[in-house]
């Protein structure tokens, strides 16, 4: 069998060719149809681009201005804290000068002596009380070690006392029969 030509011409293409010519087609196409930025149209967009960078500049420099401000603020406030707390400082240690001075003994045994009654767990206890020059001796007998801790606790908060000489015994209480 032979095989006939016809007068029509025949074109084969190669299936790895397709492709790229499509490409190439959908490239030449866009540059034609004026997908290209017109130098009006860059000009433009650099022009946005500017105002945008602009309107940023301003509001970060409106913020940093904010910022000073605010810092301006706070050192300010922080100068007076520091003055007051010199102040405070200067004030407690005349207070405590005054304290001091009128810290005598004779006070002191009677401050502690109506602190231990005040407290109604050591207002039945045995605790003596002597003080000399600020220091402070408690001797006595209580039923339990808690007591013991809780009146030197409670003296030595006391103010003008210079020491706590804790010489209180605990001696459990016998049961009644």
């Amino acid at each position: 069998m032979s095989a006939r030509h016809t007068s029509k011409a025949t074109i084969e293409t190669n299936p790895s060719c397709v492709f790229p010519l499509g490409l190439m087609l959908a490239v030449c196409l866009l540059q034609v149809s004026g997908c290209e930025r017109s130098p009006e149209a860059e000009y433009d967009g650099a022009s946005d681009a500017v105002a945008r960078a602009e309107r940023n500049v301003e509001r970060r420099q409106a913020n940093l201005e904010e910022s000073e401000a605010a810092a301006a603020r706070w050192a300010r406030q922080m100068d007076r804290d520091r003055q007051a707390l010199l102040d405070a400082k200067r004030d407690l240690a005349m207070a405590e000068g005054r304290l001091t001075e009128s810290a005598t003994d004779q006070v002191l045994f009677r401050s502690i002596q109506r602190q231990l009654l005040q407290d109604k767990t050591l207002r039945a206890t045995a605790v003596a009380v002597r003080v000399e020059q600020g220091h402070v001796t408690l001797t006595g007998q209580v039923p339990e070690e808690e007591l013991r801790a809780r009146a030197q606790r409670s003296v030595a908060g006391t103010r003008g006392v210079k020491s706590v000489a804790n010489r209180i015994e605990v001696s459990p209480q016998k049961e009644k029969r």
